[in-house]
């Protein structure tokens, strides 16, 4: 799931499905670049939901989205809600607490380029974790 700008003026969000390689988009909506048709969740369970249901019963489906998406906790309840799972890049600052209750600043975790850090941990500190 990504948006991209248009210059200045056309908004597109859409939802891709990944294929030998490849983003294949499935779901996409256009808008005027500051007119939003409904709020960003409801957006966002929207396509998620034509998505869901074009891919038929029984699909193990991860959502992967940017730092627009995956830096407030409301979309990724409303993806969790629809019985997908969640892969977000995240912005450096954004705090996470590991299983034993340590906090981190997410930069701290993963320091050099190409280095991947894997743990589970929550984050969005001012929303309860």
């Amino acid at each position: 799931m990504d948006e991209t700008s248009l210059q200045n003026r056309l908004k597109a969000m859409v939802v891709s499905v990944a294929y030998e390689g490849r983003a294949i988009p499935v779901a996409a909506w256009t808008r005027h670049q500051t007119r939003w048709p409904m709020g960003q969740v409801e957006l966002i369970t929207t396509m998620l939901e034509w998505a869901r249901d074009g891919a038929g019963a029984g699909r193990d489906l991860i959502v992967m989205a940017d730092r627009g998406i995956g830096n407030t906790p409301d979309p990724l309840r409303a993806i969790e809600g629809l019985g997908m799972r969640c892969m977000m890049r995240v912005s450096k600052a954004v705090r996470v607490m590991m299983e034993d209750e340590t906090a981190f600043p997410f930069k701290s975790l993963a320091v050099k380029p190409g280095e991947s850090w894997r743990k589970k941990a929550r984050a969005f500190k001012n929303a309860g974790w």
